[in-house]
């Protein structure tokens, strides 16, 4: 959250409020694997792809200013999603 710059109170008031019942119903299902293989898919497309270099480096990448800014909204949507999934494990487990 602080590379967002954003009060993590706030973030997460704003993202109760924008996941739609039919999201949350779509983000549930599947495996912890399945969740895996998703988010490692994103990332690859929404942000390795975008990083300098070919098939990866062993040296340290070193992102701009505007990195954090640029891609907060695929970090926020995977919060969102994480967010879901995590509650859904929990009440697995409590229920």
């Amino acid at each position: 959250m602080q590379g967002l710059r954003r009060d993590p109170d706030a973030v997460a008031a704003r993202v109760e409020r924008q996941i739609t019942p039919a999201e949350i119903g779509s983000w549930r299902n599947g495996t912890v694997e399945h969740w895996a293989n998703e988010t490692f898919s994103v990332a690859s497309v929404a942000i390795y792809a975008k990083l300098p270099g070919q098939s990866g480096t062993r040296e340290p990448v070193l992102l701009p200013e505007s990195y954090a800014r640029r891609e907060r909204e695929v970090a926020e949507r995977q919060l969102e999603r994480a967010s879901v999934r995590l509650a859904a494990l929990l009440n697995s487990f409590l229920t």
